[in-house]
C-alpha cells in the first residue's frame, strides 16, 4: 500500500537506533503483528528494517509506519532524528484505551534491554502490560523480574527447545486473537476497545496453548509441566 512502507531515511534511522534484538521489542510495543516480524532473510539491522518496511507496504498494519516511528521517538526522546521523522510522518492512529489489551512476547536474554524499557513505559507513560510472555529458557529465574510491569507473566521452567518455543508462541497468539475477538463481541460495544474487565484470560490461553504445543511434537510434552503463570507478581 503506497505510503505505508518506511522511507529510506526511516529505515536507516531505525537501524541505527534499534539493532535486531531491541527492534523486536519496539515492534511489539508498537503492536506490530508478531507473525509478520521477519525471522529470516536479513544479515543486519538495516536489512531487518527493510523487511519490516516490505510488510508495511503490503498492508500488514494500517498506520503501522507512523505507530512505529512514534514508539521509537518515545523510546529515545532525546534522539532528534527520530523525533523529526515521527513528526514528519504525521500523527499516529488513536491509541487504545489505557485499559486495552497489551501483551508483549520477549525472546532470549530479555533482561537487557527489554526490562528497562518496559519499566520506562510503565513509569513515564503510565502503560502497564496485561501480559508478558517469556519465550526463553530458565523462565523461573526471569519471570519475577517482569512481575512488576505486567498483570500476568507467562514463562517456562528450565530449558525450552527452540521448536517448542516457536510452536507455543504461534498457538498462544492464535488462541489469544480468537479469544479477544469473542470477548470483544460479547462485552464491548461496536467500535470500542476491549476493556481490562472484558479482556481474555491470559492464563487460560497459555494453558490451552501448552496443551496444543504438546500435540505438535512429542519432544514438546514438557511444555505443559514447565509452564509458569504469575498473576500480579504472585
Amino acid at each position: 500500500m503506497a505510503g505505508q512502507e518506511l522511507t529510506r531515511d526511516e529505515v536507516f534511522a531505525l537501524a541505527g537506533a534499534f539493532p535486531v534484538g531491541s527492534a523486536r521489542t519496539l515492534l511489539s510495543l508498537a503492536r506490530f503483528p508478531s507473525w509478520a516480524v521477519p525471522e529470516t532473510g536479513y544479515a543486519n539491522a538495516r536489512e531487518f528494517w527493510a523487511k519490516v518496511s516490505e510488510q508495511l507496504g503490503a498492508g500488514v498494519m494500517p498506520g503501522g509506519r507512523v505507530q512505529i516511528l512514534e514508539s521509537a521517538r518515545d523510546w529515545f526522546p532525546a534522539n532528534e532524528r527520530l523525533a523529526a521523522l515521527a513528526a514528519a510522518a504525521g500523527p499516529a492512529p488513536a491509541p487504545l484505551a489505557r485499559t486495552a489489551l497489551r501483551v508483549l512476547v520477549i525472546g532470549a536474554s530479555p533482561l537487557d534491554p527489554d526490562l528497562p524499557h518496559v519499566r520506562f513505559y510503565r513509569d513515564e507513560r503510565g502503560v502497564r502490560l496485561r501480559g508478558v510472555v517469556l519465550a526463553a529458557c530458565d523462565g523461573q529465574t526471569l519471570a519475577p523480574f517482569f512481575a512488576g510491569v505486567a498483570d500476568t507473566v507467562i514463562a517456562h521452567r528450565d530449558r525450552l527447545a527452540d521448536q517448542c518455543g516457536v510452536a507455543f508462541a504461534e498457538q498462544f497468539y492464535t488462541l489469544l486473537n480468537a479469544e479477544a475477538g469473542r470477548t470483544a463481541a460479547a462485552h464491548a460495544a461496536p467500535g470500542h476497545a476491549v476493556t481490562r474487565a472484558a479482556a481474555p484470560d491470559l492464563a487460560g490461553v497459555a494453558r490451552e496453548a501448552a496443551q496444543l504445543t504438546a500435540q505438535y511434537s512429542a519432544a514438546c510434552d514438557p511444555v505443559i509441566a514447565s509452564l509458569i503463570v504469575l498473576h500480579d507478581g504472585g
